[in-house]
Parts: structure tokens; C-alpha cells; sequence
């Protein structure tokens, strides 16, 4: 009789805290949403997003309640003097400090990365420890942070224990007779079961019908669609993820089906060799090789500022002037290899495909180099190959990945003589200044540069002042642009995209009037961190600019609006190459109109950018077998 009132006394408890848990997340939904909210979203959508929300959450809930109950009800039941309302006490106040954490954390997160946690979290695993320490420290005041969670624990774990004494722990029920007391367990044991089912679809009985964080998305607004889910579900989305992408890394198909994947691309299967499949020829050209050609991946550089709504801004004059001269040009939109610096990165450096793969910390990809590697192909072309960064050596292995995959020589921030800077390297004007006095000590030598930048990026701490930032003309224009906030640390902000863009225009230049025969490149790594004031769409948050400069470039030099990162290797190829020089690339020359470019997770057309999974299925199939190939290409070479 004991056991089946102390059976009933336990579930009672642990409902009253599931409930509890419900209005907790929902308070914690309610307050994102209106730290970020703006004029666009209206209140019945709040209401929905709280609703889904409150669905999703359940899933949570009920697990941290499953763990209260397998370990401090169930024992309970059987063992009288099992410390249950100890146990509950301890887990569920160790969950209240996790949440909280979580929370505090998440407001910053979701300004930098318009997500509430993604697999930034997983690339920020292998980053420069050191130097994401400093900028958590400097750029997002993670000390008053952790302040803020300490000080909010202490009370919140008082309140709880209070609530809990008074609330929770005095639960009891009537003695009944034996047979009804026995009805109730039963009862009460069916209904867990179903209330189980339930919580574990989202609010349903089948997952199509529930609200899982894959099908969450059902808002115009990205804040909506992110603040449906918990941050438990968050992370739980970034578990999922990242277990997706070490699937496609194990390339876990048969030769037939890779021979099959290669003839979906239209390409010839026949000899059983990735490199022959892609393989393409250099329609040659005329004009003599240019004794220099530098590809410039700018940090953070995006496309954004050069849209005409920002055009009074002024961030990007240098970009644009090369590009509009008679010797430049510029793609319409561009997009990049990867959401971060070290994923674009990869496919500038190897030629693959983004695979979710990071072949920077790859075994094969750190023994030889890849036939579409940049480096090895520019080398067969005569040409001696720098990279270039404005931060460390130990930075995401970088250095040896780079030698690794071709590069002959490797320039650094290990290196310099300079001051400033931050704890991600050099500011990009000593990176430039380096890079200037080699070439101009180099003259005979024909060289590749691939250069990668470091300043536009957290804590911002370049002296924008001395470097003459028209601050209050800036300023003045903002007050015309609704889309971006008017605060002092955007401004700061939009003073170092501004920075980038003199510095890279500054450089190009000075190279120029030291070796006119020069062939340039501009383009960024990703645009995805910049926080605006209002929701944009994929085009404004993740496209990155294209420009070629040079004495063989022209306004006619590029026929394709749109492209990708892949894109840029094989189009110089194409200009400085001999007429028949064969090389493998899964990229395509910009000078080729296309019906679509696509990365790792959006595709543009004519009509924009849309995500892959708005796109049809045939289409899906092409994009995945890409990404398939290159990863065999990393985890089982060339042959198949």
C-alpha cells in the first residue's frame, strides 16, 4: 500500500515540476524574443512562436523530468528511505544553472550569428583557444557575464529551494483501499506512458505532426523561427548536425554508386578517376601571364555593403572603383564555401567541395595534396605559391594544411615586427605591408598569393581614428538606414569593413604601379556576422563580392551573374593558362553562364538565393553527389 501512495506522491511531484520547467522556458522564449524583436513581426506570430515553442519544449522538459524520475521516484518506491526529494532538488537545480548559462549566453551568440547555436559551436572545438578566450573576455564580456549567471543561480536556486520546501516536497494524498489505490498506479502509469508519447513527438502522437527543431522553421522572421526553439533543442540541433556531417565523411558508398554520382553531373565515368572526370582545358589565351596574381579572402567582407541601400554608407569605395574601372569587373553575387572563416577556407586551399569534412585536421589531407588543390595546379603553371594570414601559424592548423595541400611558402602574423593587433593576429595594414615589400623584393618572379585577413573581426580594435574613418559622415548616413542599429559598437563596426576595403584597395595599388603585368582578386571568406536591425534575406546575410582587377580584365571579363567560391580558381586558370593545359576542378570558369551555383547549404539562380531544401529534388541529388565525390576524394583518393 506504501509503495503504490509513494508511486502516486512521486509522479504528482514530478508534474509540478514539469509544468514549472514549461513556464520557465517559455519566460526565458518570451524575453528573446523581445530583446530582438522589431516592427515586422506582429504579436499573433509572437503568440504562434511561444506556441510551437511551448510544443518543442516538451521534449526537454520531459527528459530532464525523465532523469528526476528514474532517479529519485522510482528508487523511492521501492526503497522508503531513499533521499528522492534530495536527489530532485540537486538535478533539477543543476538544470536551472545549465538553462540559465545557456540563456545568458545565447543573446550575445545570436547577435553574431543570427542563430540560436549552430555548428559554430562545433568549428569554435578546434579554433585557437587562446584567442577565442580573449575575444569571449574582450568583445563579449563573458566576465559581467558570468557574474550576471552566478549572482542569477544563487537566487534562483534560493527561490527554487523555498518554492520547492513549500510547493513540491509536502505532496501527499488520501490513504484509499487497496484496490483503488492500485487503480490509480495503473491509471496514472497508462497516462505517463501516453503523456510520454506525447512529449516525445513535440505535442503529438507522430513525428510528422509534432514540432521537431527540423521542421520548427514555420516564420518569414528568422528570430521567430530560432526563438521556437530551447536552448536545449538548440544544441540538441547541433549534436544532430554535426553526426550528419561525420556520416558524409565516412563516404560509405560502392564504387557503382560513386560512377553513378559522377554521371548525374554529366561527367565521364569511364576511367574510373575522379581527376579525369573533372578534368578541364585552358582555352588559352593570348596576353602574356602576369607576373603577379593575388586572391584576397577578406575577413567578414560581404556583399552587403555594396547593395545600393548602403551606398551612402561609403564602406566599400576602394572594392568599387577597382571593380568599375576599365580594368575590373565584378560577379553579381558570389557564395561562399562555408558559413566560417576555416570551412571557405578549406575549399580555397584543396578545390573540394564543402563536405562538412574539416580536412585541416585530416590525416590524408595533411599527407599529399589534392589534384584540384589551388596551389598545385598554379605551381604546374610556373608559378611559386605564398599563402598569406594576418593571424597564427597554430590557428586551425593552418600552416600545415596549406603546405600540405601545395603552398611552398607560408607567411604569418609568427613573423611580423609590428604593434596592435589583437589575439587573432596583425592588423591587416602590417599583413599588406609584408606582403608588398616581398613582391617588390621579388620582381623576376612569377607568384601566386593567397592572402587571408584578420582584422574585420571580434573585438574590433583597430584605431579607426588614426587610420582617418569618416566617423561622423558615417554616422550621419545611418540615420537614413533603418536596416542596421545606431549604436556606438555597430558603428565601430562599419568602421572596420571600411578599413578592410582601404587597406586591400590601398595595396592593390601601390603593387600595381610597382608591377603593372598583376592579376587581383577580391572576395571574403563569409558575411554571416554582421547583426543587422531588421530580418534580411539570404542574398544580404550570405553572400560574399567578386572582384577581378588587371590589365587583361575588362567589363566583359566575367558572363555569369552569379558563381561560387569553386569558381574563381578555374576562371584564372582560364586567363593565364596555355591553349590544352588540362586540370580538374569542380569548379566552373565565371566566363560560363549557368543555371545555378550552389554551397554547402543555399543555391542561387537568376531568381536569388534560396535554402537547398526549398529546391526540387533532382536538383537536391546533384548538389549532394557533389559533395559525396569530394568526400571520397578525402577519405579514399582519386581512384574508384
Amino acid at each position: 500500500m506504501n509503495m503504490l501512495k509513494r508511486w502516486q506522491e512521486g509522479l504528482i511531484k514530478e508534474f509540478k515540476l514539469f509544468f514549472l520547467w514549461c513556464l520557465i522556458f517559455s519566460i526565458f522564449r518570451l524575453i528573446f524574443i523581445l530583446i530582438f524583436r522589431d516592427n515586422s513581426i506582429g504579436l499573433w506570430d509572437m503568440v504562434l512562436a511561444m506556441f510551437y515553442g511551448l510544443r518543442i519544449s516538451l521534449k526537454t522538459v520531459g527528459l530532464i523530468c525523465l532523469v528526476g524520475g528514474v532517479f529519485a521516484t522510482l528508487p523511492q518506491v521501492f526503497l522508503s528511505f531513499w533521499p528522492g526529494d534530495t536527489i530532485r532538488k540537486a538535478w533539477h537545480g543543476l538544470c536551472l544553472c545549465h538553462f540559465l548559462w545557456l540563456f545568458i549566453v545565447r543573446i550575445p551568440y545570436y547577435r553574431v550569428f543570427n542563430a540560436t547555436f549552430d555548428m559554430m559551436i562545433v568549428n569554435g572545438l578546434y579554433d585557437d583557444k587562446t584567442a577565442l578566450w580573449q575575444t569571449l573576455i574582450q568583445q563579449y564580456q563573458l566576465l559581467p557575464r558570468l557574474g550576471c549567471w552566478l549572482a542569477g543561480s544563487i537566487v534562483l536556486l534560493f527561490l527554487g529551494k523555498l518554492g520547492y520546501n513549500r510547493y513540491i516536497a509536502g505532496t501527499s494524498i488520501p490513504e484509499y483501499p487497496f484496490l483503488r489505490n492500485l487503480g490509480h498506479s495503473v491509471g496514472a502509469l497508462v497516462f505517463v506512458t501516453v503523456w510520454f508519447i506525447f512529449c516525445r513527438w513535440g505535442g503529438a502522437f507522430t513525428y510528422e505532426s509534432g514540432i521537431n527543431w527540423e521542421n520548427c522553421a514555420k516564420f518569414q522572421s528568422n528570430l521567430l523561427n530560432e526563438a521556437v526553439l530551447d536552448d536545449g533543442q538548440a544544441m540538441y540541433r547541433v549534436y544532430c548536425m554535426y553526426k550528419l556531417s561525420q556520416q558524409i565523411t565516412k563516404a560509405q558508398f560502392t564504387p557503382e554508386e560513386m560512377e553513378n554520382k559522377i554521371k548525374l553531373l554529366g561527367k565521364d565515368s569511364s576511367s574510373r578517376s575522379i581527376t579525369a572526370a573533372f578534368a578541364q582545358r585552358a582555352p588559352g589565351t593570348q596576353s602574356p601571364q602576369p607576373q603577379q596574381i593575388v586572391v584576397i579572402v577578406g575577413e567578414s567582407f560581404g556583399l552587403w555593403p555594396f547593395e545600393e541601400r548602403f551606398a551612402t554608407l561609403n564602406l566599400v569605395n576602394q572594392s568599387k572603383s577597382l571593380a568599375k574601372s576599365p580594368k575590373g569587373c565584378r560577379v553579381g553575387a558570389l557564395l561562399p564555401h562555408g558559413s566560417g572563416t576555416i570551412s571557405s577556407l578549406n575549399g580555397f586551399i584543396s578545390g573540394l567541395p564543402n563536405t562538412g569534412i574539416y580536412e585541416n585536421y585530416n590525416a590524408n589531407m595533411l599527407k599529399s595534396a589534392q589534384p584540384t588543390a589551388t596551389a598545385e595546379i598554379m605551381w604546374e603553371l610556373g608559378y611559386t605559391t605564398h599563402f598569406w594570414y594576418g593571424g597564427f601559424s597554430r590557428w586551425q592548423n593552418i600552416k600545415n594544411i596549406a603546405l600540405a595541400q601545395g603552398f611552398r611558402r607560408f607567411h604569418c602574423a609568427d613573423e611580423f615586427q609590428y604593434t596592435g593587433g589583437t589575439a587573432w593576429g596583425c592588423p591587416d595594414k602590417v599583413l599588406f605591408e609584408h606582403i608588398e615589400k616581398y613582391i617588390g623584393s621579388h620582381p623576376a618572379e612569377k607568384m601566386f598569393h593567397l592572402v587571408l585577413t584578420s582584422s574585420n573581426h571580434p573585438p574590433y580594435t583597430i584605431d579607426l581614428e588614426r587610420e582617418n574613418f569618416p566617423k561622423d559622415k558615417v554616422k550621419n548616413a545611418l540615420q537614413q538606414i533603418k536596416e542596421i542599429p545606431k549604436d556606438d559598437e555597430t558603428l565601430n563596426e562599419l568602421g572596420h569593413i571600411w578599413y578592410t576595403d582601404k587597406v586591400m584597395g590601398d595595396f592593390i595599388n601601390t603593387t600595381e604601379q610597382l608591377l603593372p603585368h598583376s592579376l587581383f582578386v577580391i572576395t571574403g571568406d563569409h558575411s554571416e556576422r554582421f547583426t543587422f536591425a531588421q530580418p534580411q534575406p539570404p542574398a544580404t546575410r550570405s553572400t560574399v563580392p567578386c572582384i577581378f582587377y588587371g590589365e587583361t580584365v575588362g567589363p566583359d571579363f566575367i558572363r555569369s551573374k552569379f558563381g561560387e567560391h569553386l569558381d574563381i580558381l578555374p576562371t584564372i586558370v582560364n586567363a593565364v593558362a596555355p591553349q590544352g593545359f588540362t586540370y580538374p576542378s569542380f569548379g566552373r570558369d565565371l566566363k560560363t553562364v549557368r543555371d545555378y551555383s550552389a554551397n554547402h547549404a543555399l543555391i542561387i539562380t537568376d531568381k536569388g538565393v534560396r535554402q537547398q531544401k526549398d529546391i526540387p529534388k533532382e536538383l537536391q541529388e546533384k548538389i549532394h553527389a557533389r559533395r559525396d565525390i569530394g568526400a571520397w576524394c578525402i577519405t579514399k583518393g582519386d581512384k574508384f
